[in-house]
């Protein structure tokens, strides 16, 4: 099978004397049905056979791999450094090895993957399915939840198993504390919230005493401290214009962010959209129930909807996916995370030369409500457009009418400057 992908000879004889010989072909002929292109698939079987000859240099065999191990080996390869990727981006020479593992266990060469224990793994299952089942967070609010109590568990304790009868008032306290003074301005109350939802659980478990969620201290964030961040008509038309190179990737991401300027969608909403959601017969849009579990039907603009049409018609990659926005590299699939649409803002932004101190999907959002707000639009039509739960998070748009404000401002005390 390899052989479809490789014809040199010495490179045929590098990979048939390879530790991972054995598993080449069937490895190609799975990439091939998931419908990788010839190109990844090369790649790939490359990277798995280098993989092997490293695990020979360890005098290792394939028997032996285990997840740690071949984190070891991705741990020493050179990552690039990516804007939004703290830790640089995974090498290309580590792709395809979560493919050979999922082959050796299926093959019964690796044992199934055992879950080590960790410390309080059995409670947070318990709190996550709380969260589900319960109080209805969506997976990425469970996550959030999740990680700030391994946080929490790992502040305390370290790697040992969690005592819960020594936890007490100054260990939450120190925990927000410190990790709130990592976070910007805006976030270090993020820590708050699934601290006060786990330990109310925990209470109610009968695991901690009440008390232990009084001794969250307060942090200090000013609601309406400063301005939201918005792109100006004339940086939002630079930002817009219409790419001259016509390839798949510049039409996908100007629809994308066609979404995010005219209709002010959350970037997982734009990644979850399907195409049943979109009525071309009315020109409406459907939006799922997300973050606050409300849907909510939108007009189709005609910029938004021309863009679409342009991108499904002509430049979308054949799937049997429902999904409106695909990857551009075979296997088409789903976008698999709301990080994609973020790139596409942040390089959109980049790209106009548009500077700004919190670059992103969400600043489209902030400009659909400032651009509503300053055309004389009910704070009630911003929250049914954004879609906010309440009134009270759309108050934070009230700063932007100046006029009004200005009416009612009082005098500087000793008159003008």
């Amino acid at each position: 099978m390899i052989k479809t992908y490789f014809a040199a000879p010495h490179v045929l004889d590098r990979m048939h004397s390879g530790l991972m010989a054995p598993y080449l072909d069937t490895l190609a002929s799975e990439l091939q049905s998931r419908d990788y292109s010839r190109k990844s698939i090369r790649r790939q079987l490359r990277n798995v056979d280098s993989f092997g000859w490293w695990l020979n240099q360890q005098n290792l065999t394939a028997a032996e791999i285990t997840d740690d191990l071949v984190g070891r080996y991705v741990g020493g390869l050179h990552r690039s450094v990516r804007t939004g990727y703290s830790k640089g981006y995974r090498p290309h020479n580590a792709r395809g090895l979560p493919r050979l593992l999922e082959l050796l266990r299926g093959s019964g060469v690796l044992s199934p993957v055992v879950i080590s224990a960790q410390p309080g793994v059995d409670r947070l299952q318990e709190f996550d399915q709380h969260l589900e089942h319960v109080r209805g967070a969506t997976r990425a609010t469970r996550i959030g939840y999740l990680c700030q109590v391994r946080g929490f568990l790992k502040h305390v304790f370290g790697d040992s198993d969690p005592d819960w009868t020594k936890i007490g008032p100054a260990d939450v306290a120190s925990y927000i504390t410190v990790r709130a003074a990592k976070l910007s301005i805006t976030r270090r109350r993020d820590p708050i919230t699934p601290m006060r939802a786990f330990l109310r659980y925990m209470t109610g478990e009968g695991l901690l005493p009440a008390s232990l969620e009084y001794a969250i201290p307060p942090i200090r964030q000013w609601k309406h401290a400063t301005l939201p961040a918005a792109l100006s008509p004339e940086e939002l038309n630079r930002v817009l214009v219409v790419p001259s190179e016509r390839t798949a990737k510049s039409v996908r991401n100007h629809a994308i962010l066609l979404l995010l300027a005219r209709l002010g969608l959350r970037a997982g909403e734009v990644r979850r959209l399907s195409l049943e959601d979109i009525d071309w017969r009315l020109g409406n849009l459907l939006v799922r129930a997300g973050k606050n579990h409300r849907e909510r039907v939108l007009p189709l603009p005609e910029d938004v909807g021309e863009a679409a049409v342009s991108y499904l018609k002509d430049w979308r990659p054949q799937s049997n996916e429902r999904a409106v926005f695909l990857n551009l590299c075979p296997p088409h699939r789903p976008l698999g995370s709301s990080q994609v649409i973020w790139s596409v803002a942040v390089q959109a932004l980049k790209g106009a030369g548009v500077s700004t101190p919190r670059p992103g999907a969400h600043l489209f959002r902030h400009t659909v409500a400032t651009q509503m707000v300053r055309r004389g639009a009910t704070f009630k039509s911003v929250s049914d457009v954004l879609g906010h739960q309440t009134l009270g998070v759309t108050g934070i748009y009230a700063k932007l009418d100046l006029p009004s404000l200005a009416k009612v401002a009082l005098p500087w005390p000793g008159g003008a400057l």
